[in-house]
């Protein structure tokens, strides 16, 4: 029993060490892709450690994974960057890791990891959106009315006579 106990902390020290090590990781790679230009398409990698981290040990090593690199993350960045560049793509691969580690179908596991990363994307952008108080309906309206007046403007410019114009205008 003693020896088994000895066991057991080493695994729990062995796994909270691994986390840390890939906490650490997924921040170096957020990191780059946040401020690196030509480097932004490292962020695509970040479930990758979470993945690895939930099957080997357990969806609470994962989770604290997540959460300490979305905390250094957005420490760095701003908040939203943080929850967007690392939290979504994050809650995705501890998802993952936890179908690998149960042995679920690898086609399985990659369409229900797609499913929570495209929720969370959805869930994280009326969030922001709701925070920041944007209307998007208000949005979209300033947009088409500013395209409206571009195309106008082209074809008074264009030297169309005052009818086409009104039927172009009537169109938009």
């Amino acid at each position: 029993e003693k020896r088994g106990g000895i066991l057991n902390i080493n695994k729990n020290t062995k796994g909270l060490s691994e986390a840390a090590i890939l906490a650490a990781i997924i921040c170096i790679l957020g990191i780059m892709g946040l401020y690196i230009p030509f480097l932004s398409f490292v962020l695509i990698l970040i479930p990758t450690p979470l993945m690895t981290l939930g099957k080997r040990y357990n969806i609470k090593y994962s989770v604290m994974a997540l959460i300490v690199s979305s905390v250094i993350i957005t420490m760095v960045s701003n908040p939203l960057t943080g929850v967007v560049s690392v939290l979504v793509p994050g809650i995705a691969g501890v998802a993952m890791g936890e179908f690998l580690k149960r042995k679920y179908r690898p086609s399985l596991t990659l369409g229900i990891g797609t499913l929570i990363s495209i929720v969370s994307t959805i869930i994280a952008l009326l969030l922001i959106l709701q925070i920041s108080g944007i209307s998007v309906v208000e949005q979209i309206e300033t947009v088409l009315n500013e395209s409206f007046a571009v195309q106008e403007k082209i074809y008074s410019l264009s030297g169309a006579d005052e009818q086409t114009i009104a039927t172009a205008k009537q169109m938009l």
